[in-house]
């Protein structure tokens, strides 16, 4: 068994990943790496993208000690990479569960190259927890059978709310690259649904109860602090560690983290606080057809129905 945990989370896109990773990563004790999945991905980019730290990422120190800890991080084989984003499709990933019920490993190369790079953040590092916002459930899948000690977070949103979002672009003019573009609403209401159902059934009916819980993007900022200290005691740290000045005022240091939202870079003073767009911004059309479409499991995640809350 490995020395140290993953915090895998797993859930839609503009779910809030970024600044929960980025919160999390102000322990001593963590190393927040984003997206990490995305790792190879990003670093064949051209322009280069830049790391959470503002530094590109062939140039930043951190990134670079870790692609020298095992040569498959910095020259790895293009199958076994091509292999790993195929299993960001939907398609694969019933496959997934299926090869991985009886604790096998479902893609014995792609899973190998995952572990080395969770090793080497880990080595590089010295932290006892590293924050993956990758997302994907096929990605979660892949690690059954692994000798990864992984803790899975399911990060949900309001639908709406993620759809919405998915309206607007998030330009970043420094790294093209990393800029966040708009998509079509079917699409982003489809994988919302997918996402939330394949981790449902596929990866929640697999994990006891202390590896696996539910953390509502709504419910995190409205009580930032409180969701924080319960998040560590999750991720097995010592929920007592101040990283806030008070129940939600936080100091953001850079962490070493790839992709997600683009205002990810620079020390920071924040307030962490719920402002809901999506009530004014989206259109009623619009509205009724993701409620509509995600009616299901509204009720699961306390999500109300209407615009406007009763109060």
């Amino acid at each position: 068994m490995s020395d140290y945990r993953v915090l895998y989370m797993v859930g839609p896109g503009r779910s809030g990943s970024t600044v929960i990773g980025e919160i999390l990563g102000q322990s001593q004790h963590v190393a927040n790496g984003g997206e990490l999945l995305l790792w190879w991905m990003a670093r064949q980019s051209s322009p280069a993208r830049r790391c959470g730290c503002g530094e590109r990422l062939d140039t930043c120190e951190f990134w670079t000690k870790v692609s020298q800890v095992h040569p498959a991080l910095s020259s790895p084989d293009p199958a076994v990479v091509a292999g790993l984003y195929r299993f960001r499709r939907f398609s694969t990933w019933p496959g997934l569960w299926w090869k991985s019920r009886n604790g096998q490993v479902a893609a014995p190369q792609v899973t190998e190259l995952m572990v080395q790079l969770y090793d080497a953040i880990a080595l590089v590092s010295g932290s006892s927890v590293i924050v993956d916002s990758s997302k994907s459930p096929g990605y979660r899948l892949l690690l059954f059978g692994s000798n990864l000690q992984v803790q899975t977070l399911q990060l949900q949103r309001d639908p709406r709310s993620v759809v919405n979002s998915w309206r607007h672009e998030k330009r970043d003019p420094t790294s093209p690259g990393d800029s966040l573009f708009a998509i079509h609403p079917l699409r982003s209401t489809v994988e919302w649904i997918a996402q939330t159902l394949a981790t449902r059934w596929f990866i929640a009916p697999r994990l006891r109860p202390h590896g696996f819980t539910v953390e509502t993007y709504e419910d995190f900022v409205q009580h930032p602090r409180r969701h924080t200290e319960s998040l560590l005691a999750f991720a097995g740290l010592d929920e007592r560690e101040s990283l806030f000045h008070d129940d939600t005022h936080i100091h953001l240091e850079p962490t070493h983290n790839l992709a997600g939202n683009p205002g990810r870079r620079g020390a920071t003073e924040r307030q962490i606080s719920l402002h809901e767009r999506w009530p004014d911004e989206l259109p009623t059309s619009l509205y009724l057809f993701v409620t509509v479409a995600c009616a299901p499991w509204l009720s699961r995640y306390r999500y109300r129905f209407s615009r406007r809350s009763s109060s």
